[in-house]
């Protein structure tokens, strides 16, 4: 199977128009995918975990996630409200 093949299976994955893009433009810079833009590019994932992180970051701690594994994904505002309501429950 051709490169080409295997790539427009791969952007298949991708559920919308938004996320092909990026994936073009990780090839416009020479990475096969965005995937590996972003393991290539450190600074890249942590831009998307701080804004994972702010917009979400309560969403996820009221999921009664371990802080600690929140915090190895870049989460620490999430596993910060996580430990306050832990704290709370705990005071209750």
């Amino acid at each position: 199977m051709g490169k080409k093949i295997i790539k427009e299976q791969l952007n298949e994955g991708f559920a919308t128009e938004e996320g092909r893009k990026l994936d073009e433009i990780a090839n416009l810079l020479e990475y096969d995918d965005f995937h590996e833009f972003i393991g290539d590019n450190p600074g890249c994932y942590s831009a998307i975990t701080e804004w994972i992180d702010e917009i979400f970051g309560e969403q996820l701690g009221y999921e009664y996630l371990e802080p600690e594994s929140l915090e190895n994904l870049n989460l620490h505002r999430a596993a910060d409200i996580t430990r306050d309501m832990r704290s709370e429950e705990d005071n209750i």
